[in-house]
C-alpha cells in the first residue's frame, strides 16, 4: 500500500494546487506532500532492511535495497527543495502564478 501511496500522493497534491480555492496554499500542500513522501520512503527502507524486499500492489511493485536507497535520497532532496522554494519563489513578481509552479513541482 505504501508503494501505491508514494506514487499517487504527488498527483493528488498537484490536483489540489490546481483547484482555485487552494491556490494560495500551494506551498503548504507541496511541503506537506513531500514530507509525507519522505516518511513513507523511510518506512519502506525500514521494511527493506528488516525483510530484504518490500512488495506492494499484489507483487506488481517491489523495492529492494537499491530502490529504497534511491527513494530515500530523492524524497529527501525533494522535501528540502520544496521547503527552500517557499522563500525563494516568494521574492518574484509572479505571485499569482505560483500555484502553477507548485502543481508542476509535485508532478515532477
Amino acid at each position: 500500500m505504501a508503494l501505491i501511496v508514494i506514487l499517487a500522493l504527488p498527483v493528488f497534491a498537484a490536483l489540489l494546487c490546481f483547484l482555485s480555492p487552494l491556490r494560495k496554499a500551494g506551498w503548504h500542500i507541496t511541503v506537506a506532500c513531500q514530507c509525507v513522501e519522505f516518511g513513507l520512503a523511510t518506512f519502506i527502507a525500514a521494511k527493506v532492511i528488516a525483510e530484504g524486499r518490500f512488495t506492494g500492489a499484489g507483487g506488481w511493485l517491489e523495492a529492494d535495497g537499491l530502490g529504497a536507497l534511491i527513494l530515500i535520497i530523492v524524497t529527501f532532496v525533494c522535501a528540502l527543495a520544496a521547503i527552500y522554494a517557499g522563500g525563494y519563489m516568494g521574492h518574484g513578481n509572479n505571485q499569482g502564478k505560483l500555484w502553477r509552479f507548485y502543481a508542476l513541482y509535485n508532478l515532477l
